[in-house]
């Protein structure tokens, strides 16, 4: 799955931007040129990763900022691997 030109903004109330979730096995998730910020609720992530089971998480060009709960957070139950190129993730 791809997603370019991404623009979200949790206006301080939303949860997390992206959340990614799968049982099926192998899956690449490729973000490019995105940009997330205010998910301050609760845990407040801009993106995260939580399959249950292996996969690739790609992010490019991207900003993530002003979250409480983290930028960009993977949430291992399987044998997820990420990759971050040109991505700032700022508190």
């Amino acid at each position: 799955m791809e997603l370019r030109n991404l623009s979200i903004n949790g206006a301080g109330t939303g949860t997390n931007g992206i959340r990614i979730l799968g049982t099926v096995a192998g899956v690449k998730f490729l973000l490019s040129a995105a940009w997330f910020s205010g998910f301050r609720a609760g845990v407040g992530r801009g993106i995260v990763d939580e399959r249950t089971v292996s996969g690739h998480l790609s992010v490019q060009d991207t900003l993530v900022k002003n979250n409480s709960g983290g930028g960009i957070v993977l949430v291992d139950a399987g044998s997820a691997t990420a990759d971050l190129n040109n991505v700032q993730s700022i508190r």
